[in-house]
């Protein structure tokens, strides 16, 4: 099977296989990565984003999904895909 992409005006990473969009640095990416480990809610997930400037949006990017309990964002989790 052969796969073609073709992108336009969207600058792309690959950090150890993961497809980034957006204009983050790999560095980045893998600093933001180390700090994930170990982190369940998605509350805390998004202030270790905020802290690198990266869209709360990437985290899907980066292998993530988000498991909802409820309507409360506090309540949400992530959960390594």
């Amino acid at each position: 099977m052969k796969v073609v992409a073709i992108l336009v005006g969207i600058n792309v990473h690959y950090v150890d296989r993961i497809f980034i969009r957006g204009d983050v640095e790999n560095q980045t990416l893998k600093a933001v990565q180390g700090e994930l480990n170990g982190v369940k809610k998605h509350s805390e997930a998004l202030i270790i984003f905020e802290n690198y400037g990266i869209k709360s949006q990437q985290i899907f990017d980066l292998g993530y999904r988000v498991k909802w309990n409820g309507l409360d964002p506090e309540n949400a989790d992530i959960v390594k895909i």
